[in-house]
């Protein structure tokens, strides 16, 4: 009988299909040694065991028939991975078997990675629908002929040409091989918005994959008008993992109606908004790297939280977190970087942003993040600041916490105005910052570090200001009262303005400087009744404390304050009045 085994022992092909082969033609060892053994055990003239043979025989050419028309690409139960080595290049010819090196390498090579992702994973392969991916050909149908599927979309390696796409399928995934060089991108070639998501489509997920605009004017960042993903036609939640999108004027929009959304090791840049309009309701990014924009976010909400951590801002005009309308909501920034330097100029289609005094034409931060906040914790970031106007100025800010962060000042002329500032009072803050190197800073930076809104807190509240710009902590207060000077004593404190006076449940801090050179009697000031501290002892009537003049070069200012009254009076007369210290003055409670 003719041998079966070893018929395609010599195909030549990669260590895959040439394992398929070995299995096979084991089969066939394990089917040729059975015949060989049962005709050799029986007669031949056997009825019973001639039908046997006949039939092991046509087990054999059946299995023989399919290997056949496995390799030239017939028959409807082709096996899923080896089919994959035919190809669909029309000057090859699918009768001819596959034996030849060259031929088996270009097949696998162009194929192997679309037909697994699509028959394993069930993925649309974009390639599967025709798409090139080589950077030249327009891929718009095939692309959106793969996500009219309603499947999740795979994109191998490659630079894919489009107009606009539009997607439409609840919970649909855009997936590519990689965000960097050598992996998948889609590149817009057309004007407005690259790809529109549709009402239906929540939960959607973009992942390992490079978006880009493609700028008319090369020195331009965007083309104006254009956008990257469009969610604002419902209330679309998005996941974005591993993407990194640049070149539109904005680069994922929204319309504050989207909630949770997502964004995790994504690099946006060169835009004017990255991310427009979101809510900050569960709205966390993550890992992220931010450069060459405007604003980073606009966002909205009343709820929360908005939560960035792990990520670093660089080269920007405008502002990391930038909320809109009257709704305070809560934001933490936490684990951050964010360096800004005014020396890079801007595009010529960029708005020309920069803050106050700093350079024009030039990038520079503004307001790093623009209220109103209902609870803003910034803690734990480095911050190397450059033609930055102000760290926070809100509309309104109940709560503020500023700690751990390391702050720069650098850039000759450095125009920051004040680290915080809010129209409305600070209900409770805690502040306690440090200071890195400093090279040219502005004194605005210590003469107005909160502005004026701290002075006026809340009673029932504890606070805590440490001045790292000038390594001074300001008394943790529960009120503060600027007292009125009275018998031609005046304040030449051009840092704070008048002297304050903090009373707290352990007594009464004085902060400030005196001038008493045209003084007409001893008494300094008065504190009203409403500004007393409540005390529950009456034995003591006054108490004496000591200041300098001139700085402490030794002349001594004795002050008694009168606990009934509440009045604070000279006690000496020191040969000069000028530049009387009260910093660190402390009047405990009488019991």
């Amino acid at each position: 009988m003719k041998k079966v085994a070893n018929r395609y022992a010599n195909l030549v092909g990669t260590n895959k299909i040439k394992n398929e082969y070995t299995k096979i033609n084991i089969g066939f060892d394990v089917v040729q040694a059975d015949m060989d053994a049962e005709i050799a055990a029986r007669e031949k003239t056997d009825a019973n065991l001639a039908q046997e043979v006949i039939n092991r025989k046509s087990a054999v050419q059946a299995v023989d028939n399919r290997v056949d028309q496995i390799i030239q690409g017939g028959g409807p139960d082709k096996d899923a991975e080896l089919v994959d080595i035919r190809t669909p290049d029309p000057s090859y010819t699918p009768q001819r078997t596959i034996n030849v090196a060259g031929d088996l390498t270009r097949d696998m090579q162009s194929q192997f990675v679309a037909h697994k992702a699509e028959t394993v994973t069930g993925l649309a392969n974009v390639k599967s629908f025709g798409a090139k991916g080589d950077g030249v050909t327009d891929d718009t149908a095939a692309i959106q002929a793969a996500i009219n599927t309603g499947k999740s979309v795979y994109l191998p390696p490659g630079v894919y040409k489009h107009t606009s796409l539009t997607i439409s399928t609840f919970g649909q995934s855009i997936i590519g091989a990689g965000q960097l060089y050598g992996g998948s991108q889609l590149l817009f070639i057309g004007t407005g918005t690259a790809i529109t998501v549709l009402g239906a489509t929540n939960y959607l997920r973009i992942q390992n994959l490079r978006i880009s605009g493609k700028p008319i004017v090369p020195t331009d960042y965007y083309n104006t008008g254009d956008v990257g993903i469009d969610i604002t036609k419902g209330n679309t939640s998005v996941v974005m993992d591993s993407v990194w999108i640049n070149n539109f004027e904005m680069l994922v929009k929204s319309n504050y109606n989207s909630f949770y959304n997502k964004f995790i090791n994504c690099r946006f840049e060169m835009a004017r908004i990255c991310l427009h309009q979101f809510s900050d309701n569960n709205f966390e990014i993550r890992g992220c790297r931010f450069e060459k924009f405007s604003d980073a976010t606009l966002t909205n909400g009343w709820h929360g939280p908005q939560v960035i951590r792990n990520c670093s801002f660089e080269t920007f005009n405008g502002a990391i977190v930038n909320r809109t309308g009257t709704e305070q909501g809560l934001v933490v920034f936490q684990n951050n970087y964010v360096e800004i330097h005014d020396t890079e100029n801007l595009p010529t289609n960029f708005p020309n942003k920069e803050a106050t005094g700093a350079k024009p034409g030039k990038f520079g931060g503004n307001i790093l993040f623009a209220g109103p906040f209902g609870n803003l914790i910034l803690k734990d970031n480095e911050l190397q600041l450059g033609g930055v106007f102000r760290i926070m100025s809100a509309s309104a800010c109940d709560n503020l916490e500023s700690t751990g962060n390391n702050i720069h000042l650098y850039t000759a002329g450095n125009n920051l105005n004040s680290l915080f500032a809010s129209v409305t009072t600070f209900k409770s803050y805690n502040i306690n910052d440090r200071l890195g190197f400093t090279l040219g800073a502005s004194g605005g930076y210590s003469q107005n570090y909160s502005q004026g809104a701290l002075d006026v807190i809340s009673p029932y509240n504890q606070n805590y200001f440490y001045d790292c710009v000038i390594g001074k902590e300001r008394i943790a207060p529960q009120r503060i009262h600027t007292p009125t000077l009275q018998s031609g004593w005046t304040s030449t404190d051009v840092n704070y303005g008048p002297p304050r006076v903090y009373i707290s449940k352990e007594g009464l801090y004085f902060q400030g400087l005196l001038d008493g050179s045209t003084k007409t009697g001893n008494v300094v000031f008065t504190l009203p009744a409403n500004a007393l501290p409540f005390e529950y002892g009456t034995s003591r009537a006054y108490c004496n404390v000591t200041s300098f003049a001139n700085y402490g070069d030794g002349n001594i200012v004795r002050f008694r304050y009168l606990y009934n009254s509440g009045v604070l009076q000279l006690e000496n007369a020191p040969a000069s009045l000028a530049n009387i210290r009260l910093d660190g003055l402390f009047i405990p409670l009488r019991v």
